[in-house]
């Protein structure tokens, strides 16, 4: 008898099928980019995250897709664990300032507000930001407003901590 399966189950069952095949192929740093960004477009968070920590790791700061891998790593996590994209994408922003512009840290940011336990990190990441960059401030204000728009959204801890920000 054959039980059916989630998508999400049948992706997560799949992962150490593509981990195997991608290690048996000597998949690169480039290929693990390229099929994690395919990954993280079609919602497949998990599986993005796997290749693109695969991708993040083989690259060096002054490689290429060094800042490519990154970013779509911490957007994929920010649909997995918030908290651990935020901490994962601060450090990267504190190790490499010189490479994450503003529209960088509001993708990492948008990602993270769509997903509910991932709004205050959001709120957080944009307030990091603004203090660095003051004169980036506009450029965050339609995910400012999403944040607003969410309010109802989060818990009284979380609201409380955005009042704190500045949000609501």
């Amino acid at each position: 008898m054959r039980l059916p399966l989630s998508p999400s189950l049948a992706r997560l069952a799949a992962l150490p099928l593509a981990l195997c095949l991608l290690a048996a192929c000597g998949g690169s740093g480039e290929d693990a980019l390229q099929a994690g960004v395919t990954k993280l477009s079609a919602g497949d968070y998990a599986g993005a995250a796997v290749l693109l920590e695969q991708a993040a790791k083989s690259q060096t700061a002054g490689s290429p897709g060094f800042k490519q891998a990154n970013l779509a790593l911490a957007q994929a996590r920010a649909h997995l664990d918030p908290k651990k994209a935020f901490s994962e994408f601060s450090e990267l922003l504190g190790q490499h300032p010189e490479l994450i512009q503003a529209d960088d840290v509001a993708r990492v940011a948008n990602a993270l507000s769509d997903v509910t336990s991932g709004i205050l990190p959001a709120a957080e990441l944009v307030e990091q930001y603004t203090k660095e960059f003051p004169d980036t401030a506009a450029a965050f204000a339609p995910i400012k407003k999403k944040i607003e728009a969410r309010k109802n959204d989060v818990s009284d801890e979380d609201r409380k901590a955005l009042e704190s920000l500045g949000y609501l």
